[in-house]
């Protein structure tokens, strides 16, 4: 793969962080293939592999948003090897219902094919985030 394939998948998911940050989930799901495999750690209440932008907004995006108030993922910095970048970050945020701040590291693999994400796996410490929802 071409430095310039890694570099457009970087400048794809800067622009998926940034909708994310904002809130814009149709942007989001606009970079998903429609096949898309998302896979969250296990201990999380939105847990599992999920398929396809709709179940993943579901599963995964609704719940997140609605147990955290003012969640931002803060990417550190990107590894990119042609298709497969690594966002290496934390995501900062506040529980909503018990007021726990949360400050997590995380990795997040993405495979990238013809300018969208076929796949999605997140490493993250997940005690952290069940504390800050109070699960």
């Amino acid at each position: 793969m071409s430095q310039a394939t890694a570099t457009r998948n970087v400048e794809l998911l800067e622009e998926g962080y940034r909708a994310f940050n904002d809130t814009d989930i149709e942007s989001v799901m606009a970079i998903m293939s429609e096949d898309i495999e998302w896979t969250e750690p296990s201990g999380l209440p939105f847990s599992g592999t999920h398929r396809g932008p709709e179940a993943i907004v579901e599963n995964v995006f609704t719940p997140v948003i609605e147990q955290f108030e003012d969640l931002t993922l803060e990417v550190d910095r990107f590894v990119a090897d042609g298709d497969t970048v690594v966002a290496l970050g934390t995501a900062r945020g506040r529980g909503r219902e018990t007021g726990t701040d949360i400050d997590n590291p995380f990795a997040h693999v993405y495979d990238i094919e013809d300018g969208e994400i076929t796949r999605f796996v997140q490493y993250t410490n997940t005690y952290l985030w069940r504390d800050a929802i109070g699960a």
